[in-house]
């Protein structure tokens, strides 16, 4: 057997057994990738194995699991499983696959909430004030507190379907094609679409004759000085459209190409979809060919958009915040708690109100806005990093092979697993060689 490898297996097998019979608790180790433990964590072939002592944090090959006071989350091959315990709900979720939810914190102890999901279409909950309900779509079924309703029943979708909201229920057959309500006397509905089409409540009324070509709509609501006005649009599409509010008249002609605020075109006027302009007291828009262009202001924050989706900007000096987005490869964003700069995919620098301030290469995780992606992944791809808090530091490049480290009176730098130098800035300077992480050691 060669020699060399012979040598080198002897010094890893060192190195195992010293991180196996490190059990100190107050006492610190580096053994470059193979074993690191400080008073924050521990990590074992880095960037494999890690361990957070703050929050009882287990990091490994697709498993992560983290746990607090009142807290638990456990992921499995993220985002293959993972499960959630917190004051709030109990939640399991296996891909689309399957769902469910144990939602607690009501005000009533003994309220119980719970959801299933089933992919592609069985769902089931237990309610015991909103009741408990079951569903396979599109067969048959009820469903509770979804999609805007209190409740909704159905047989053979889209044959008939029943939905319900406070005291209203509406019947529908064929649906959307034919509706109708009756059992409000504050409330009418009835819809055979696309012919006629009318609602009516105490505050709202409207009303379609061959949609989408005729429709009217009057709304009764409350202005600042809490007056009762009126809100009313009749549309004839494509040719004309009006909206008559108690303060502004707009009118559009081949809807919704032209349209514009009568006596006050300054104000809003819209070419769909080559140019559109608003303007008010606290309120300010600029759009150039709908998607090319677009500039908002709403009081003092401003919001800035070319080519759409490709650069965003916006600025709120209000909360001293300010973002850039340049897709996919640039991201800016300030604020009070925190700066991030990062230049896709070869780095992200960030440096928080605590004056914490690291640099990682590379910078895989542009627009993952996902912590799960950041715990589970993002160490796997950062062959370099930069740590930095007040006067204490540390540079690592590929998971702890080439180290520089300074913390309180200690300086160190290591090339694993040849070499370490540490010097320690006390009354008697001390400076100390290790060579292979120990195994020949002298001081200086």
């Amino acid at each position: 057997m060669n020699k060399k490898f012979i040598w080198l297996l002897i010094v890893f097998a060192s190195l195992f057994l010293r991180a196996a019979v490190a059990p100190a608790e107050n006492q610190n180790y580096d053994y470059g990738f193979i074993y690191e433990k400080t008073d924050n964590y521990e990590k074992i072939l880095n960037p494999l194995t890690e361990k957070y002592i703050e929050n009882s944090e287990i990091r490994l090959p697709l498993y992560r699991s983290e746990k607090y006071a009142n807290s638990k989350i456990l992921e499995l091959a993220y985002p293959l499983f993972s499960y959630i315990d917190n004051e709030y709900k109990e939640d399991y979720q296996l891909l689309w696959l399957f769902k469910y939810t144990n939602y607690k914190g009501h005000q009533d102890q003994n309220h119980i909430d719970k959801d299933w999901f089933i992919f592609p279409n069985i769902s089931k909950g237990k309610d015991t004030k909103e009741g408990d309900y079951f569903a396979v779509l599109p067969l048959f079924g009820n469903i509770r507190g979804r999609l805007g309703k209190d409740e909704i029943k159905f047989i053979m979708l889209p044959i008939y379907m029943k939905t319900r909201y406070k005291q209203t229920e509406i019947n529908h057959y064929l649906y959307p094609i034919f509706a109708y309500s009756n059992n409000n006397p504050n409330y009418h509905y009835f819809k055979l679409f696309p012919f006629y089409a009318n609602e009516r409540r105490i505050d709202y009324q409207e009303r379609s004759i061959l949609w989408p070509f005729y429709k009217s709509s009057e709304l009764q609501t409350k202005n600042k000085q809490n007056e009762i006005v009126s809100l009313k649009s009749q549309y004839i599409f494509p040719l004309y459209a009006v909206e008559r509010r108690p303060d502004a008249e707009y009118k559009s002609y081949l809807y919704p190409i032209l349209k514009y605020k009568v006596n006050a075109p300054n104000e809003y006027f819209s070419f769909f979809p080559l140019y559109e302009r608003i303007h008010s007291n606290n309120y300010s828009k600029n759009s150039i060919l709908f998607f090319v262009y677009n500039h908002t202001k709403k009081n003092n924050k401003t919001n800035l958009d070319l080519i759409y989706p490709l650069i965003k900007k916006t600025n709120d000096p209000s909360e001293n915040k300010s973002e850039l987005y340049i897709l996919p490869i640039y991201k800016y964003r300030k604020s009070n708690d925190e700066l991030i700069h990062q230049f896709f995919p070869i780095y992200k620098y960030s440096h928080t109100a605590q004056n914490v301030k690291q640099l990682n290469v590379l910078g895989l995780d542009l627009f993952l806005k996902d912590t799960s992606i950041e715990k589970n992944y993002a160490r796997y791809w950062r062959i370099l990093n930069y740590y930095r808090q007040n006067n204490d530091f540390d540079i690592n490049f590929l998971f702890n092979i080439l180290r520089y480290k300074k913390e309180e009176n200690k300086i160190k730098f290591s090339i694993f697993p040849v070499l370490s130098i540490e010097k320690t800035d006390t009354y008697l300077e001390e400076r100390q060689i290790k060579l292979f992480c120990g195994l020949i050691k002298f001081k200086i």
